[in-house]
């Protein structure tokens, strides 16, 4: 009998024990849980802010690269020879965002050109071809910006018609935009309607260029223009 007494004990005390620590257990549980999809709930929103405001941050960079183009565009129509091309156009020299700033002709054929810094050469003359047979196919379009790869760079061009005939066209170092607009605090990612990364704020010149399409980053983009989700990263 007298053994039965502590045993007896043992599962009253063990009770009591489990009818206190269950409920606290539960309830650190809903706090942690709590706490976690605050957590959550937080990154998204400083992500969204830091995604609109990097969007935002693009538009005025475009917008300028529009200013920039249509003055060029006034100063097409001085232009009547080739060797007076640089002097008229070199003023995008001022601005390491950009590569070149072209002119071709009614039928897409190159005239001439402004850059005169010897380290945009090479881009600008793998792009050139390029941008003519673009021209004479009708695909590069005014005002429509286009993405390409030149000699691992990822590069922007933007297309106005000349004021006697012909088309301007502006070469811009996509990457540069990136860093411009990218924020330094989070991975931001900037790529275009078919999939091909424009900018990266971790290893840009890693990663631009490459194209995503397919994969979940992109699949969570195609859904709607704004909002949060999970998915898997390019990387």
């Amino acid at each position: 009998m007298s053994s039965s007494k502590p045993r007896s004990l043992t599962w009253w005390l063990g009770g009591l024990v489990a009818a206190v620590a269950l409920p606290v257990l539960a309830l650190l549980i809903l706090v942690c849980v709590a706490q976690v999809q605050r957590e959550q709930l937080e990154a998204r929103q400083a992500a969204l802010r830091m995604a609109r405001a990097t969007a935002a941050r693009m538009r005025d960079l475009h917008s300028e690269s529009v200013g920039l183009l249509e003055r060029m565009v006034e100063r097409s129509s001085a232009v009547g020879d080739p060797n007076v091309c640089r002097s008229v156009f070199a003023v995008a020299d001022l601005l390491p965002r950009y590569a070149d700033v072209f002119l071709f002709d009614p039928s897409g054929r190159f005239v001439c050109s402004g850059n005169t810094l010897p380290e945009n050469q090479r881009v600008s003359l793998l792009a050139r071809p390029w941008i003519e047979w673009e021209l004479r196919e009708g695909r590069l379009r005014p005002g429509v910006a286009v993405m390409r790869e030149f000699d691992r760079h990822s590069m922007m061009m933007l297309a106005s018609p000349a004021r006697n005939a012909g088309t301007v066209v502006l070469l811009e170092f996509a990457e540069m935009i990136g860093r411009e607009a990218l924020n330094p605090d989070a991975v931001t990612t900037i790529f275009d309607r078919n999939g091909m990364i424009v900018a990266r704020s971790a290893n840009s010149e890693e990663w631009s260029g490459r194209n995503i399409r397919g994969t979940g980053i992109a699949a969570l983009a195609e859904k709607a223009r704004e909002g949060t989700g999970e998915t898997t990263g390019v990387d």
